[in-house]
């Protein structure tokens, strides 16, 4: 929020310097992001009197003034203001400056009569919109001094950025005076000033108020008033609000609008004469139209709350005023409305219509239900002053009271925490300054501390202890060596599972990415998953981001689509959160591992065909090398492979994942019958979806379900004494035996001589697979036979005959 150095002076009683004044609230309270000097571009803009005034010798509408701007310099000016008089106090620019607006002031004839000078309307000077007249001035505004200068146009201006647990209280001159006056050890000017509550005298004309939604109404303060004047407010209301970055409009909006800057507080008016009977605040109806003050026509949603009559909605409650009861120059009577709303409602309806306005910003924030009877004194005691109409009434509906919140305090918790003993008499000092209530419990290490509903981010004793250390002044704090227990750390085993395997996979040549956990319709289209089974963002950041990921491949293919601009080959993973609807649609999250590798062109043309039918088992295809990586991150794991399974596909056909996988070129992995992982090279339609190559391939597991197949004890073997003997084997099976089937058979007919095994060759043909293998034998004692060997052969070869109808090949 923009804060005008000499209104915060004011209120404050602070007699430092902007610059001063922004380095203390950096120190001790709120960012300031710039302070700047006001460009007002008023530079040779002086008070004048006008002192004679005759008809334009030439023209109906034109006047000739004689002006003087110091006593021995008096100037004649041709005017066409029909407000202009003798003796008024105007505001005069003279030849050779550039007014806001551009135009350069020269000494020109103006239909015969020579004009030195232009006496400036308020719209001219860039004080508004007025520009039936020129801009009259008190009467006792010097002769001759600068008009910037004298009504305090010459400033600087504070963008200080108000964090939303400070909305309450800070999002206002007052609430930042009171901080700037306590970081003074002063006390505020604005709260020596004496108020006297409002008293309706006689019979109360104000509309009955209703509440029929108290959750989303905290309360709601309706003030009337008669006979109103609509008009320009004093140049000194429209300067606060310019250096405060608002346009001055009339003086019953502008009203409104400088009391929201000096107390927080939003407020409305409305045409009393436009309301029929009672105000209701209430929930809108399924299809209930609006038009906003903007023109444009709103179909109300039954989640937004609305200011209505008994005829129909009046206003978007919190964020803007319909037509249908906007003040206008004919408006004699006003319906002010000074309330509190739900701040979540708010944002939902000024998310939903893109309706942000000063209003809204305020109320999503959070403002205090007690400060709306406050706002309503000074705004009786402004409109009556300004608009010379008469308070004719007031109604409060305050269903449940907000009540100040009591917190014990500790002296002693309060050393622990800063490293600093501070004295109670210091500690009730710094409370009491920022406007809160201390009195010391009997036992006089202990404070009870009344907090005022105005500052709802105070909630317990830490909160306290926070405001006494940046009231002392952090930079104050020496540091010292925290007097704790010294305790062993507990070790995680899930933070402890998940740096092991980064660490392996940047050691084996992966590089980390890190995606958003959201991604749009676009890429759940193109990896072609279900959009039904994603959970959806009620507000998103932008619509390419509004459902929750629930796998991590999508944004992994986008991150290879951008690196393949730069790499031909690469291997990347994410460990991150993803997310799927549970029972009653209940969102579940676990973390997830994915692997990702694109592996350089081959010569030979590529193929990405579901038809494809001989497949190499070189590691130079993209499933095979995918395989071998993770086969390495398990053995570096300590995962106890024997207890995985490969499982075909179709087997888990409820997998929406298997979808972007290339048909015949994935696998499932899965533990006691359930999945926990998946393999595969990619859908050619997903390939074409984010323009990649057909050589990359990925992997993806659970990372709470690989965990649990770590090995729970590691047992030590020594190093090989003995050779081993290597042997290739090649059997030919039925078409539909995995290799993950042959591999468990090797493991259970092979053993104890079976140490190793690699697959080689995989060749399929006319129904049938062909699969051979490298067979390491050996013992940990002997050097083995070649009758030992062959025994265990023929066991392998007879097991797999056996149990698939498999034969030896020649």
């Amino acid at each position: 929020m923009k804060y005008s150095y000499n209104w915060l002076k004011e209120l404050s009683g602070t007699k430092k310097s902007p610059e001063q004044l922004a380095e203390l609230l950096m120190t001790h309270a709120f960012e300031v992001e710039s302070v700047e000097k006001y460009v007002h571009g008023l530079d040779g803009i002086v008070v004048g009197k006008v002192l004679k005034l005759e008809k334009h010798p030439n023209a109906d509408k034109l006047r000739v003034a004689e002006v003087a701007v110091k006593k021995n310099d008096i100037r004649q000016i041709v005017c066409g203001a029909p407000n202009v008089a003798v003796g008024q106090k105007v505001v005069i620019a003279l030849p050779g400056i550039k007014l806001p607006n551009g135009v350069e002031i020269k000494v020109v004839e103006i239909r015969g009569v020579e004009s030195r000078g232009m006496i400036c309307s308020a719209k001219e000077l860039d004080l508004g919109d007025d520009q039936d007249g020129i801009l009259v001035l008190p009467d006792d505004t010097p002769m001759g001094v600068s008009f910037a200068k004298y009504f305090g146009l010459e400033d600087s201006i504070l963008d200080v950025k108000i964090l939303p647990d400070r909305g309450s209280d800070a999002l206002s001159y007052q609430g930042l005076a009171r901080e700037i006056a306590a970081l003074d050890g002063l006390s505020a000017s604005f709260l020596l000033k004496q108020t006297k509550p409002i008293k309706v005298s006689g019979t109360n004309h104000a509309p009955h108020i209703m509440i029929d939604d108290k959750r989303d109404c905290l309360r709601y303060v309706g003030v009337a008033f008669e006979n109103i004047a609509l008009s320009q407010s004093p140049l000194w209301l429209k300067t606060k609000l310019v250096l405060s970055g608002l346009r001055p409009i009339n003086n019953i909006v502008d009203i409104t609008n400088y009391l929201m800057l000096l107390t927080g507080q939003p407020m409305h008016a409305f045409d009393a004469d436009k309301i029929t009977g009672t105000v209701t605040i209430r929930l809108a109806k399924k299809g209930e139209q609006l038009i906003l003050l903007t023109g444009e026509l709103k179909t109300l949603s039954s989640e937004d709350v609305v200011i209505a009559d008994d005829k129909e909605a009046l206003a978007l409650a919190g964020v803007m005023g319909g037509v249908v009861s906007a003040v206008t120059k004919e408006t004699k009577n006003i319906f002010l409305e000074i309330a509190t709303f739900e701040g979540a409602t708010i944002r939902r309806t000024k998310t939903r219509y893109n309706l942000p306005t000063d209003a809204s910003y305020r109320f999503e924030r959070g403002l205090d239900p007690n400060l709306p009877s406050e706002a309503a004194r000074d705004a009786v005691a402004l409109i009556t002053s300004l608009t010379g109409g008469t308070f004719i009434g007031m109604r409060d509906v305050y269903p449940q009271a907000a009540k100040e919140t009591k917190i014990k305090l500790t002296l002693s918790r309060v050393e622990n925490v800063l490293g600093r003993k501070i004295p109670f008499v210091e500690a009730a000092k710094y409370l009491t300054l920022l406007g809160l209530a201390v009195r010391k419990i009997a036992d006089k290490k202990t404070l009870e501390v009344i907090v005022p509903t105005r500052r709802p981010d105070l909630r317990d004793e830490w909160d306290l202890i926070e405001e006494i250390g940046r009231m002392y002044g952090y930079e104050k704090i020496v540091s010292v060596a925290p007097v704790l227990p010294l305790m062993p750390a507990v070790p995680n085993p899930e933070k402890i599972f998940e740096r092991c395997t980064k660490e392996y996979l940047a050691h084996a040549g992966f590089d980390e990415v890190m995606t958003y956990s959201f991604y749009g319709e676009k890429e759940i289209r193109g990896a072609l998953l279900p959009l039904e089974h994603h959970l959806e963002l009620a507000n998103p950041l932008s619509p390419d981001q509004k459902f929750l990921r629930m796998t991590l491949f999508p944004l992994m293919l986008q991150k290879a689509k951008e690196n393949l601009r730069s790499f031909s080959a690469f291997d990347f993973f994410e460990w991150g959160s993803v997310f799927v609807k549970g029972k009653a649609d209940v969102p579940i999250e676990f973390k997830s591992l994915g692997l990702m590798t694109v592996l350089p062109k081959k010569n030979d043309k590529d193929e990405a065909s579901p038809k494809a039918g001989k497949v190499s088992a070189r590691t130079d295809e993209p499933f095979y090398a995918m395989k071998g990586r993770v086969m390495a991150l398990f053995e570096a794991l300590h995962i106890d492979q024997g207890k995985i399974s490969w499982e075909l596909p179709e087997k888990f056909s409820d997998i929406p994942v298997l979808a972007m996988l290339h048909p015949t070129r994935s696998a499932i992995f899965a533990y006691d019958g359930q999945p926990f992982g998946v393999i595969g090279e990619l859908h050619p339609r997903t390939l074409k979806a984010f323009d990649l190559p057909p050589r990359a391939a990925v992997a993806g597991f659970v990372a709470e379900e690989l965990k649990k197949l770590q090995k729970k004890e590691i047992i030590f073997t020594p190093l090989q004494k003995f050779p081993y003997a290597i042997r290739d084997i090649s059997l030919t099976f039925p078409g539909k035996v995995t290799v993950s089937e042959v591999e468990r058979l090797l493991r259970e007919a092979g053993k104890p001589l079976l140490k190793h095994y690699e697959l080689f060759d995989v060749y399929e043909q006319d129904g049938e697979k062909s699969l051979a293998f490298h067979l390491s034998f050996g013992a940990d004692d002997r050097t083995l036979s070649s009758e030992e060997m062959d025994i265990t052969f023929d066991r392998i070869v007879a097991l797999a005959k056996e149990r698939f109808e498999a034969r030896l090949r020649d």
